[in-house]
């Protein structure tokens, strides 16, 4: 347990300052990173809340995902930030359906595929667009902040994130070049 707190504080520590050095363009440090591990220590990270939660989760990682290039602290905060919002979008459901699947996907030849789907009640249509501008929310305690903190990081990271309705629930997709070509920023 001891073990698990100190880890936890380390990824607030990284997060924290993570977010802080986003928005001065400096910490921007990249190394190869494996999007399978990061999906794993996001979802272990979370496991307590998403077992509160009652929430299933279907992991489904690509055996051949190719390494990209990038911050994994940012890429970590990316990934903590959409299932967090996919926990609270499934709030309302019944127990025996909440559903939380990950997936990673070699996509095409220069870019791999991380999505994030839930079982909620999905985006409102007129939503769609605004979904991912600073101070939009749909929470009465919000900020805003996290999905356009969350795409800034993406596309400085050479890629797209996206949200789209699924036939049940919200998917987010976060598109990352392989390899260098993530490097520009």
């Amino acid at each position: 347990m001891l073990e698990a707190i100190r880890k936890d504080s380390h990824r607030a520590v990284d997060l924290l300052d993570g977010t802080r050095n986003l928005f001065r363009r400096v910490g921007e440090e990249r190394r190869a990173v494996n999007m399978n591990e990061v999906a794993r220590e996001v979802l272990e990270s979370l496991e307590k809340k998403l077992k509160s939660h009652v929430i299933t989760i279907k992991l489904w990682l690509s055996s051949e995902l190719p390494i990209i290039d990038g911050n994994v602290t940012q890429l970590r905060q990316v990934l903590s930030n959409l299932i967090n919002n996919a926990i609270e979008a499934m709030a309302s459901a019944s127990t025996s359906s909440k559903c939380l699947r990950v997936i990673t996907e070699h996509s095409c030849r220069d870019v791999i595929a991380v999505k994030v789907q839930d079982s909620g009640p999905g985006i409102h249509p007129s939503q769609l667009e605004d979904i991912f501008d600073a101070f939009f929310t749909t929470k009465s305690h919000g900020t805003g902040l996290g999905l356009a903190i969350s795409r800034v990081i993406v596309e400085r990271h050479g890629g797209q994130l996206t949200a789209s309705n699924g036939e049940r629930g919200a998917i987010f997709e976060v598109t990352l070049p392989i390899g260098s070509a993530g490097a520009a920023s």
